[in-house]
């Protein structure tokens, strides 16, 4: 059985785990929502922006009593997981 990683072009394919990190789950997976198909390049700008309140990120799944943001609708800005 040929794993997941092994099908891709390891040239514009990127692959991050963490484990045991104290961030919230939720947060982690509306951040890699946001991110994912990005440039590595554009990513980071959007995370320095996240840290810097610049740019909301839009949540879509966990998205009870979060408020609504100009341009995105419901989004925070989680400072920790960025």
């Amino acid at each position: 059985m040929v794993g997941y990683t092994q099908q891709t072009d390891p040239d514009t394919t990127a692959r991050a785990i963490g484990k045991e990190m104290p961030i919230s789950p939720k947060h982690s997976r509306e951040i890699c929502r946001m991110l994912r198909g990005k440039n590595v390049d554009v990513a980071i700008r959007m995370l320095e922006e996240v840290v810097e309140l610049k740019r909301p990120v839009p949540f879509a799944r966990f998205k009870g009593y979060v408020s609504h943001k100009k341009g995105v609708g419901p989004g925070r800005y989680p400072q920790k997981s960025a």
